[in-house]
């Protein structure tokens, strides 16, 4: 190819950002994004629901609506977005390859920006896998993109400020919510507050959530707190919930039940380019590394917003702008010494987004990891169960890696997204040892499942041709 070129892969809030910011610098960006619009998770079918009634709108809140311009500025001569688009391999040397329209396409680039953001974490409890139970963030999906939200008594479970923020939209838009099962502890609440003082400096996002609790109130939702353990039952699907609390079982009737115990950043592309991983104790997850401009470990790559590291909306941006300026340096866009005077306001507003995330990571701490019921289907691609690894590890399975070949666990079309974490807490454990020292999945290509004859059809895109 005869420009120099940088891929951002995603095109939510940091993947949009980033690519704003390289092509006011003069750089040729080509943003590849699953979804048929811009706008990721958060800003997800902002651009149709701008025109929906204002009731609508003020179910979905102010914040979502900010990113209107990151949009807007999508159209710009030096940006190609290709939407629709299933990324499924990526090469060190920065070679991405992707299928749009069952064609597959591969794109070389000077410089890979990875901003795929994060996954909701996957709660394995029992009776997880029956009709009517799903993921707090995936009914927020539904509601964003289709403007529909489930029907009959809702009970949400689990911890988290999205949990708190779906309650309140799902009540203003109608839902009967039955009940708000809540995990986190009055010991949550208390270990939280050597990290309030820090989180002063941004109390706007403190105050925004002492809104939404006050809010739930105020509707007479019964948010119960200190919820020990939750298991679901029914006999083709949903009935009932049970929770334990104080050391006491109840059960409430009910038709829905959305689980949600914090997002973890979305590794699948960063493990499958073997970068280099750290883990996060109390998020218990891991993260790739990076350096202060988002740089991984390998030079041509870097990670941008949740996925390497959660941070939040505003955080992302601020981040993959970040990203942008040292790209631009690199490729001779933007003298080195304008680097920092041009970082330095961003990064000021950074730190104040990163200032608040120990305070939300201690006072939401992940619970429910690991399931008591041996019978709790972990891998639903493989329904592998609990009691499948605990086997496995009594007959010297040494890791997750090999407990694909002991199980299959991680080996289906979801590639270990949504069981990676739960599989490694339970063969730690089993193991008496800790998820850091465990490690985790190798990720090979493909990282999504696509037909041989995408492969067959593959072509180079050059940027002239897009």
């Amino acid at each position: 190819m005869s420009k120099q070129t940088v891929v951002v892969i995603g095109a939510g809030a940091a993947g949009m950002a980033c690519a704003r910011t390289l092509a006011q610098h003069d750089i040729c960006v080509t943003l590849i994004d699953e979804q048929p619009q811009a706008g990721g998770q958060i800003y997800r079918n902002l651009t149709a629901n701008q025109h929906m009634p204002a009731d609508f709108k003020d179910l979905l809140g102010s914040d979502y609506f900010k990113g209107a311009d990151l949009i807007k500025d999508l159209d710009h001569p030096q940006i190609t977005h290709h939407s629709h688009c299933v990324i499924w391999q990526i090469d060190e040397d920065g070679t991405v390859y992707f299928s749009f329209d069952g064609k597959a396409q591969f794109i070389k680039a000077d410089y890979v920006v990875v901003a795929t953001g994060a996954l909701e974490r996957p709660t394995p409890v029992k009776g997880w896998t029956l009709a009517g139970v799903m993921g707090a963030g995936a009914a927020q999906v539904a509601m964003k993109r289709d403007g529909i939200v489930p029907s009959g008594d809702v009970v949400l479970a689990g911890c988290g400020p999205l949990l708190l923020l779906v309650a309140q939209q799902l009540a203003k838009a109608g839902c009967q919510i039955k009940a708000l099962l809540d995990s986190t502890t009055t010991k949550d609440h208390v270990n939280a507050l050597p990290s309030l003082l820090p989180a002063l400096s941004n109390r706007s996002l403190l105050k925004k959530g002492m809104e939404i609790k006050f809010s739930l109130k105020k509707l007479g939702i019964p948010h119960i707190t200190g919820v020990e353990k939750i298991e679901m039952s029914g006999d083709t699907a949903l009935e009932q919930i049970t929770y334990h609390k104080d050391g006491k079982s109840h059960t409430l009737a009910c038709d829905t039940v959305l689980l949600h115990q914090g997002v973890v950043p979305n590794i699948q592309i960063s493990r499958q380019l073997n970068l280099d991983h750290q883990w996060d104790e109390s998020l218990r997850c891991w993260h790739p590394t990076t350096d202060d401009w988002g740089q991984s470990s390998n030079q041509n790559i870097f990670v941008a917003g949740d996925g390497a590291g959660i941070i939040g909306a505003l955080g992302s941006q601020y981040s993959a702008t970040l990203s942008a300026l040292k790209i631009s340096v690199l490729m001779g866009k933007l003298p080195e010494s304008d680097l920092l005077k041009q970082a330095a306001p961003i990064r000021k507003k950074l730190k104040a987004e990163q200032a608040v995330r120990p305070f939300i990571n201690t006072l939401f701490k992940p619970k429910w990891l690991r399931p008591d019921d041996e019978d709790v289907v972990v891998c639903r691609c493989e329904e592998t169960t609990v009691k499948d690894i605990k086997r496995s590890a009594d007959i010297g399975c040494s890791g997750p890696n090999q407990l694909k070949s002991f199980t299959r666990a991680g080996m289906g079309p979801c590639q270990g997204r949504y069981c990676g974490l739960s599989v490694v807490e339970i063969l730690a454990h089993a193991q008496k040892t800790t998820p850091d020292k465990l490690g985790y999945y190798r990720i090979r290509p493909p990282l999504k499942p696509l037909r041989l004859s995408e492969v067959a059809s593959l072509n180079t895109l050059d940027q002239k041709d897009a």
